[in-house]
């Protein structure tokens, strides 16, 4: 089962990292009054990777052959073949989409994917861009909070794998500091 995504939430006096946009399900939650500021780490270059759950297997693909997605274009490398409990794929580029067929370049399986938005085997999400964007919170006891800003789902411009997003969540994390 994937883990769901996570929400940042600025309630009143505390940063909310939690799973649900009310704030009622947190991961950890921080004082406003603990805060020092936040901190741009950057672009991260880091490769995707997917757990693909497919039916209608056509046989078996070959470990470090290539997958693409015939509707998205989306590619992977085979880390693991699981038989009929799907793939796990590294060096992901792209977003696999639902339905569609996946094709192998070597083996020339087939497959119609399921599900692939997350690995928990690697605890990471499938994100369509080249790199993972990461702003720091840095609180006053010195303790940090790193944020990749792809994992964050409510708020759109922050994952948009660029300095754009990092700018959109250090401004928006800034107003609420200031506020």
């Amino acid at each position: 089962m994937a883990t769901p995504k996570l929400y940042i939430v600025f309630d009143g006096n505390d940063l909310k990292v939690t799973q649900d946009v009310s704030g009622t399900n947190n991961f950890e939650l921080y004082p406003k009054s603990a805060i020092k500021g936040v901190t741009p780490l950057g672009l991260i270059t880091k490769p995707s990777n997917a757990n693909i759950s497919y039916s209608a297997a056509s046989g078996p693909f070959d470990i470090g052959e290539e997958i693409e997605g015939g509707t998205s274009g989306a590619t992977g490398d085979v880390r693991e073949y699981r038989g009929s409990d799907g793939l796990i794929l590294e060096n992901v580029v792209g977003v696999f989409a639902d339905g569609e067929t996946i094709t192998g370049a070597t083996s020339t399986e087939t497959a119609t994917v399921e599900s692939s938005d997350y690995n928990p085997t690697v605890n990471e999400w499938t994100y369509p861009y080249p790199t993972v964007t990461v702003v720091q919170i840095d609180m006053l006891d010195g303790a940090r909070l790193n944020i990749e800003l792809q994992d964050v789902s409510n708020q759109a411009t922050w994952s948009t794998g660029d300095q754009a997003g990092i700018n959109n969540a250090i401004a928006a994390i800034n107003t609420w500091l200031k506020a």
